[in-house]
């Protein structure tokens, strides 16, 4: 899959550069729907993220596919050219384009597809 980097601010208040693959491309390969096949019911999906610690972080499959909106979603591996330290990796989803870096989960464990509606 093609690695990608982002420079964005942590809560430290410094820069860093992730590195990882878009969490669309990896929705894609496991076969989610995407693209111009998300439509109808499809469009009530939403992505749940789990942590090592059970905290959990909540998409719409729409705010991550790049025909809807305007933002890439990483699922970083490194920070800064090394591998994520423990208690942040090995896995880290950062959204760059959120105002508030609360949905930057560390320790990603789960990513989870479902229906918002039964």
């Amino acid at each position: 899959m093609k690695q990608v980097s982002h420079k964005v601010k942590d809560r430290d208040g410094k820069e860093h550069e992730f590195k990882g693959v878009a969490l669309i491309e990896i929705l894609e390969k496991a076969g989610v729907t995407t693209g111009a096949k998300l439509r109808g019911e499809n469009l009530v999906k939403y992505v749940l993220i789990t942590a090592a610690d059970g905290y959990e972080v909540l998409y719409a499959l729409a705010e991550i596919d790049p025909e809807f909106a305007d933002q890439l979603i990483l699922l970083a591996t490194e920070k800064d050219g090394q591998p994520l330290p423990a208690g942040e990796g090995p896995f880290r989803i950062i959204t760059p384009k959120d105002k508030k870096p609360a949905r930057w989960i560390r320790e990603v464990r789960s990513i989870k597809i479902a229906f918002a509606k039964n």
